[in-house]
């Protein structure tokens, strides 16, 4: 079987905690429905404590605080404005300092996701918003 959970040990939640700001919301971690919370190690001892056996362990998606607006929203936002300054200006140029900062960036863009999941993995307390687990009797 596999089932999964939202983490409550997440950066943005521990954040939101040192605030004292613990309030139920319409959906999220603290989604009004959710009767418990669970963190990384505390959810594997629910499902050992009941008998099932865990298999693996998985994190469907990831958080780690300003690899959104660093890896992804300012490199965006870099290669449209350059684009868009093209785009004004058919004869402009692309130089090869524009070129290779463009590359750099497609790098850091495409692995944004792969470097996220691993993150999820070394530290899921503090990076992985929802814990699966392959789990069997």
């Amino acid at each position: 079987a596999i089932v999964a959970v939202p983490n409550v040990a997440t950066w943005s939640m521990r954040a939101s905690l040192l605030r004292g700001d613990f309030t139920y919301q319409d959906h999220g971690i603290l989604d009004r429905t959710h009767l418990r919370f669970f963190t990384y190690e505390t959810f594997h001892e629910l499902i050992r404590s009941h008998g099932w056996e865990v298999e693996d362990s998985f994190v469907d998606s990831w958080e780690v605080p300003g690899t959104q607006t660093w890896l992804w929203d300012y490199p965006q936002a870099w290669m449209k404005a350059r684009s868009d300054a093209r785009a004004r200006d058919p004869e402009a140029r692309q130089g090869l300092a524009d070129k290779a900062v463009q590359r750099a960036f497609g790098v850091i863009v495409s692995n944004h996701q792969r470097a996220g999941r691993q993150l999820g993995r070394l530290f899921p307390n503090l990076c992985a918003k929802h814990i699966g687990l392959l789990i069997r009797p």
